[in-house]
């Protein structure tokens, strides 16, 4: 029943438009910008964006939202996926990239 409550949030013309837009973008750029989406939007809208693309990078101005938003994408069946940054140092960088492989 989860899955299938997912799927018609996922279906919505919202995150489909969203997601239009996005595909047209991409073609002449390697970069989106978008508004700050509130409350699930943010990650509902990433998790539609990975059926498409493999690799997503997002920055958000807090660690506090680079927590949630780590939880909600886990909770969304995305957390094999994630490699949360908190801070951008080249001693955490270097960690993260050493367990990329």
């Amino acid at each position: 029943m989860e899955k299938d409550f997912l799927a018609e949030l996922l279906a919505l013309d919202l995150f489909n438009d969203l997601n239009d837009q996005y595909l047209k973008h991409i073609n002449k750029s390697n970069t989106f910008y978008s508004s700050s989406l509130h409350g699930s939007s943010k990650s509902l809208f990433i998790k539609k964006l990975s059926f498409n693309i493999d690799q997503i990078l997002i920055l958000v101005p807090s660690r506090l939202e680079v927590n949630e938003l780590n939880v909600e994408l886990s909770l969304l069946g995305l957390d094999k996926k994630l490699i949360p940054i908190e801070s951008i140092d080249s001693d955490t960088i270097q960690e993260k990239l050493t367990t990329i492989k």
